[in-house]
């Protein structure tokens, strides 16, 4: 585990918040800029068990499976106006917490586990979806910068009441 004291913690957060404060704000294109070309990002379906085991997560089934051209072209799409989903656009708010960082498999890698809340709220609905869980990603040191390699997002939900998922985790 990195220490808090370690500088690449603080440099974590202020990834962590930047990317946040990026998607709530809706500046897609400038958080695609925090992505590696090799980028996978997914959403694994839970699993429910009778009790809690360390397999909750589907290994063949997952709501969302993207890369880094899958991710450009749904920001794309936002701009066509032809984005039915998200027309009106959705107000979300990332909430991080609970960060977690190690060292990763190579030197320029960390590891970084965190648990978020991101609430979505459209247009003159009364009704919020709240989406809760953790993340798993890999940052990569790139050019001096930090970028997202891969992201697994695993909600604590098993069933979705959201119409849809098309915002970014």
């Amino acid at each position: 585990m990195i220490s808090p004291s370690d500088p690449r913690y603080a440099e974590v957060l202020d990834f962590l918040y930047l990317e946040a404060e990026l998607l709530d704000s809706g500046q897609f294109s400038e958080w695609l800029d925090l992505l590696t070309e090799d980028l996978t990002y997914r959403m694994p379906l839970h699993v429910t068990h009778v009790r809690r085991t360390e397999d909750d997560f589907s290994h063949d089934s997952e709501l969302l499976t993207e890369t880094l051209a899958s991710l450009k072209l749904r920001v794309q799409r936002l701009a066509t106006g032809y984005a039915w989903s998200e027309t009106p656009s959705s107000r979300t708010r990332h909430m991080v917490t609970n960060v977690r960082v190690r060292a990763g498999d190579t030197a320029n890698e960390l590891q970084v586990a965190s648990n978020m809340l991101v609430y979505r709220n459209r247009s003159w609905e009364t009704d919020a979806d709240i989406f809760c869980g953790e993340r798993r990603d890999v940052l990569r040191r790139v050019d001096g910068s930090w970028k997202l390699a891969m992201r697994t997002i695993l909600l604590d939900q098993a069933v979705l009441g959201s119409r849809d998922v098309s915002i970014f985790f």
